[in-house]
């Protein structure tokens, strides 16, 4: 009995680790294309 109760909660626990992983990797992937453009536009101001 335990482990019918067990195994969706290891399930959703897991799933949400991977998806809060997801949602980590896409902000720190959105914040380095905003660095990018951000040292880009200054090297063209200074030009």
């Amino acid at each position: 009995m335990a482990k019918i109760i067990l195994q969706p909660i290891i399930v959703t626990v897991m799933f949400s680790i991977l998806t809060l992983n997801i949602y980590w990797l896409v902000a720190f992937g959105l914040c380095g294309v905003w660095l990018a453009v951000d040292t880009l536009l200054d090297i063209f101001s200074i030009d």
